[in-house]
């Protein structure tokens, strides 16, 4: 098999094979390692594996394939190295099944031959490999044609669709629509007033949704990272330091500042308290670095150091990433509070299929609909370059531009903006006896259902009313003549500002309205069959 040494840094190559002699070896991410073995854990959910393709190499390929993974390890996140092993594992296996022979070096052949084996939707894998593959060349390590590199310069590979799920708005990965948005948001809210959620899971949950990090960005926060309260010109918000990922930076080595609303801010301070009183009571709060702990902590792992005194371990570890939740963790946890909010989304007819991207390319295509331009999006999305960024502001997508009666009564049990109960007459409402609790229509006075909290609320009745889950519509409640004056407030805002963002902002009331007024009807006929069965 001809190489070439044309390219090798020779004091590279004498590191890269001290490296690999050594028993301990050290990911970028912080995790050590024993070269020898067939799984490398290379960060708290990531590994790469070397079992599955041991049989189909020759010992010394296959030596040489982990002392140029090795390079990457050291040297790349995890999730791009994890990415690279699945692929040119994928490659062995493709030369392996053809040649039906274990593997003793890598010609033009092979690389050509698994090209023309993919189908143009994944022919961008080539375009990963293929720099490994380089490297590889690069290194002068034996097992790979020198011809090799004239076929990687020959084929000529397109990229991977950037931005589809974006520029195709797609109902199952793209950005959220504004009534399932606003339908996630508000079933957040319900079930953490319901304590179906902990705190916990609502700071979680709601800083996904408001600042569209990734997931591991916010399981890496820490304590320490929230600022607290502050002003600028008079406006007041809650500063949080938010670990950037993706840049090549080390462990919580780099940050950006994030402004919270102060009602997240609220909750974020909540939940450090609620950290802070858990660890006071178990006698553990002056052993350890409370600073350091992480705002979502992996609470198993803690209460077990904490039951076992071992704090001396614990503060060890508050230096790692080993006290915080994992990505699969995150994701688990988010999958499983969607679950308990159970929106149903308007274009699919079923459940939303809800992950922290979603959330990041809906605060993007909001940022953009908006008219904020690409650099100020390429902000909000943690960007280092405006690439990425670019397929929001050439696809904004645009709001309904008219609502009729007859369109929101069609909508609206698709929609499911209504989380009340309805009742057939006031006294069947909760807090039925208290006059207080009614909800009046403001143009005409009457009543419309009634209010079934004590809670304080500074909403605006009754439009506010509609999507909350405490409301409880009346039966004969007048709730039509509260649709035709939501739906001509929008008209009227739509002709005197030409803006669909501004007229739409209760088109959420107006599906919930109808969702009503449809429960009604059924509710009448139903009613009026079952007097005439017993006439």
């Amino acid at each position: 098999m001809n190489r070439t040494n044309s390219l090798v840094d020779t004091n590279l190559l004498t590191t890269l094979t001290g490296q690999a002699s050594r028993d301990k070896l050290v990911s970028f991410e912080g995790y050590e390692f024993d070269y020898d073995d067939d799984r490398w854990a290379i960060a708290r959910s990531a590994s790469v594996i070397f079992y599955d393709i041991s049989a189909m190499l020759e010992p010394i390929l296959l030596n040489k394939y982990k002392k140029v993974l090795l390079h990457y390890v050291e040297n790349n996140s995890a999730s791009y190295v994890n990415k690279i092993n699945s692929y040119t594992r994928g490659f062995f296996k493709f030369c392996y099944q053809q040649d039906k022979a274990v593997l003793s070096g890598l010609s033009s052949q092979h690389f050509i031959n698994f090209y023309s084996s993919l189908p143009s939707s994944k022919k961008s894998i080539f375009g990963q490999i293929s720099p490994f593959f380089k490297k590889w060349l690069e290194f002068g390590y034996e097992g790979v044609d020198n011809n090799a590199l004239e076929a990687f310069n020959d084929i000529r590979i397109k990229g991977a669709t950037k931005g589809k799920a974006v520029r195709t708005m797609c109902p199952y990965e793209g950005p959220l629509s504004d009534l399932e948005y606003e339908g996630f948001y508000n079933g957040l809210n319900r079930e953490f007033e319901k304590d179906s959620i902990s705190l916990e899971e609502m700071v979680h949950v709601s800083l996904l949704l408001a600042t569209g990090r990734r997931v591991t960005q916010i399981a890496h926060l820490k304590v320490k990272d929230y600022i607290g309260a502050t002003t600028v010109d008079g406006n007041r918000f809650h500063l949080l330091r938010i670990p950037k990922i993706k840049q090549r930076t080390l462990w919580r080595d780099d940050f950006s500042d994030y402004a919270l609303s102060p009602e997240l801010g609220s909750l974020v301070e909540a939940q450090i308290d609620s950290m802070r009183s858990k660890l006071e009571s178990l006698g553990a709060l002056n052993q350890i670095d409370f600073e350091m702990l992480p705002i979502l902590p992996y609470w198993k792992k803690i209460d077990k150091l904490v039951a076992n005194k071992a704090f001396a371990e614990l503060n060890e570890l508050l230096n790692t990433d080993r006290l915080h939740l994992s990505s699969s963790m995150v994701g688990n946890r988010l999958k499983k509070i969607a679950s308990k909010i159970g929106l149903v989304s308007e274009r699919t007819g079923e459940l939303i299929n809800t992950f922290a991207t979603r959330f990041r390319r809906t605060l993007a295509s909001r940022a953009a609909r908006e008219g904020y331009g690409v650099l100020i999006i390429a902000r909000l999305l943690d960007h280092t370059d405006t690439q990425n960024a670019l397929v929001y502001t050439e696809n904004s997508p645009e709001h309904l531009k008219s609502i009729d009666k007859a369109m929101a009564l069609q909508l609206a049990p698709i929609a499911q903006a209504f989380s009340g109960i309805l009742v057939r007459q006031e006294k069947d409402a909760q807090r039925g006896d208290d006059i207080s609790s009614r909800i009046r229509s403001r143009e005409s006075g009457e009543a419309v259902g009634t209010c079934g909290t004590h809670s304080f609320c500074a909403a605006l009745s009754p439009i506010a009313c509609y999507t909350c889950h405490h409301f409880q519509p009346w039966l004969d409640g007048p709730h039509e003549a509260v649709l035709n004056n939501l739906i001509e407030q929008r008209e009227n805002i739509l002709q005197k500002t030409n803006d669909p963002t501004i007229a739409s902002v209760n088109d959420r009331v107006i599906f919930a309205v109808s969702e009503v007024i449809k429960l009604c009807e059924t509710q009448k006929a139903t009613s009026h069959l079952k007097e005439e069965s017993n006439a």
